[in-house]
């Protein structure tokens, strides 16, 4: 408590310390969200009541030092969710607020894979329009045709243009 009450001060709140003893100062709640002043305590599945009973107890604490702390609501980010364990992993939720609870579940062994050779696609041989359409940057059928007359045809009635390099 001490430690979270030092850093409410630092992000501009006015706890009174004072009123809490010693002992009180030394306790340690689960987790505490300074930015929203939302208490959790967190417990195995089936000990609910005990972690609403702790929560109740430290946000009790929080105002006899001055700071109105909520209890954490449901579906806040990162009070449900999914972390690995070995050989399974913890699932965690919140079935009422204030209180996160926890369940560790054995991961079924992963299905045997079998190696399964992948074939690479096969290479398909562009045509002649789809060439030119890539080269040229036109995408449609037409404008090829329009600009092959166009291209070849000014080298028929403009004979100098043959000797330019230009497609």
């Amino acid at each position: 408590m001490s430690t979270i009450l030092e850093e409410l001060v630092d992000i501009g709140h006015n706890p009174t310390p004072g009123n809490l003893t010693e002992s009180e100062l030394r306790r340690k709640p689960d987790i505490f969200n300074a930015n929203r002043l939302h208490l959790y305590e967190i417990k195995p599945k089936g000990s609910e009541k005990l972690a609403a009973s702790e929560a109740t107890y430290y946000i009790g604490l929080f105002r006899r030092a001055g700071i109105r702390v909520a209890r954490g609501p449901r579906g806040e980010p990162g009070t449900s969710g999914v972390l690995p364990a070995p050989a399974g992993y913890y699932y965690f939720n919140t079935p009422r607020t204030a209180v996160i609870v926890y369940e560790y579940r054995r991961a079924p062994p992963p299905p045997l894979q079998q190696k399964v050779e992948e074939k690479q696609p096969e290479k398909k041989e562009l045509t002649f329009m789809e060439r030119l359409m890539i080269t040229t940057g036109i995408t449609s059928t037409a404008g090829i045709i329009i600009y092959l007359v166009i291209s070849e045809g000014s080298r028929v009635v403009f004979p100098p243009r043959n000797l330019l390099p230009v497609p």
